[in-house]
This record gives structure tokens, C-alpha cells and sequence, in this order.
């Protein structure tokens, strides 16, 4: 059956034959309508033989899956190892999510990349910017930032929670699209949230951050 190789996940991504292709990957939503489909391999060459000695060229990187989870809305959406950017904005991935947390979200925010082993944000022009803790993601100061588990990443104004979540070790198994959601809200649900001590009208994960509420720093 045709198929298409998901260039933000690497899940492929398979219809029957006579059917339309669908518009988003079923693992990480991307949009795939615009990719050209692969058309079946009738008779697939084995992996030992020396025609097909780049079997494994294609694949993703492995590594822990990024959660990226909205302090607004208890909802999140998914990152997965790539060897390409993933861009995160209203039209882009996680705009399901980011459509109800904010319009002030930009269509296209922020990126997102996998680099030996770590993940690292950049902001895209975004109209209300992209902040790591209290450091404004900029072309000088900090172009790039290290994402690490449990940091509180905004756009915008906007909060959100990123953990780092590590594959499920039982091999074979497909994981549920939903369930990396269930996951991070019991790890944002346990974990201690630190006051704005100046409007108290803001909660953060982490005990230095800047209050997008009322832009006092605490720390």
C-alpha cells in the first residue's frame, strides 16, 4: 500500500490503495498532504544483502520524547527526535493545543531541534517572543536554549511545562497518541508550583521565573 515517511516523527504513515492520503501524520499531527507518497515495494530486499546498505539511513534518532505541556489548559502536544527542525506555532506543530491556549501564539513561533541527545528552542520572529525560565530567546543574548526536564517554557505570555519523556521499553508496542498526555499531567500535577510574590496571581514550576502576569521577576 502507498505510504509516507513522516519527516517531523519518522512514523509511516500507510493508507490502502484507491483511498486519498490523509492530510496529517497519526502519531505527531504534522501535516504531510503536500508530501509525495512512496508507492509499494513489491519485492523488498532483504537487510543482510549489500543493495540495501543504507536500511537504516532514514530513521530518527533515538531519544526521549519532548512533552511540551500548557499550564493554561492541562493539554500538551508532542516533540519527537528528528534529524530535522520541528517548527511549533498555531499552523504548525501543536495547533490544536496552542489554538486554545492564544492567539498571541504566532503561526509560526518557534523551532525546535534534537542535537546529541538534547533538545534546543529558537525563536522564529515570533510577534510576543519565546522565553527559557526568565531568558528572552534573541539573536544576540540567547539565539538558541538548551530544553531541559521539568523548565518552564513561554510563548509569549503563555506558560508551558517540558518534560523529557523516555520511550516505553516494551519493544514492538505502538504507543498511544493520547497517552504521552496522561503522563505529563500527572508529573505537572506533583510537582511544586512557586507564587509571583508581587501580584500573587501566577504559579510556576520552577522557583526563578519571570511572571507573565505582571512581569515581576522572582528568584
Amino acid at each position: 500500500m502507498p505510504s509516507i515517511n513522516c519527516p517531523n516523527c519518522g512514523n509511516l504513515v500507510e493508507w490502502p490503495e484507491g483511498l486519498a492520503p490523509p492530510i496529517e501524520c497519526n502519531n505527531c499531527f504534522y501535516d504531510i498532504q503536500d508530501l509525495t507518497a512512496s508507492p509499494p515495494e513489491p519485492n523488498p530486499v532483504s537487510e543482510s544483502t549489500p543493495e540495501n546498505p543504507a536500511n537504516s539511513a532514514g530513521n530518527p534518532p533515538e531519544g526521549p520524547v519532548l512533552q511540551v505541556l500548557s499550564q493554561a489548559t492541562q493539554e500538551s502536544f508532542s516533540v519527537f527526535p528528528s534529524s530535522t527542525p520541528t517548527i511549533i506555532g498555531r499552523h504548525f506543530v501543536g495547533k490544536l493545543v496552542l489554538e486554545k491556549v492564544s492567539r498571541k501564539i504566532s503561526r509560526k513561533h518557534c523551532e525546535i531541534r534534537y542535537e546529541d541527545g538534547h533538545y534546543y528552542v529558537t525563536d522564529l520572529g515570533s510577534a510576543n517572543g519565546t522565553f527559557v525560565g526568565e531568558h528572552k530567546l534573541d539573536c544576540k543574548s540567547y539565539p538558541n536554549q538548551q530544553l531541559k526536564d521539568g523548565q518552564a517554557l513561554f510563548l509569549g505570555r503563555e506558560p508551558f511545562v517540558v518534560r523529557l519523556i523516555q520511550e516505553d521499553p516494551q519493544p514492538g508496542r505502538v504507543p498511544n497518541a493520547a497517552e504521552p498526555n496522561r503522563i505529563s499531567l500527572k508529573v505537572a500535577e506533583s510537582a511544586p508550583l512557586y507564587e509571583c510574590q508581587s501580584c500573587f496571581n501566577y504559579r510556576s514550576p520552577v522557583p526563578e521565573f519571570t511572571c507573565p502576569k505582571c512581569n515581576n521577576y522572582n528568584g
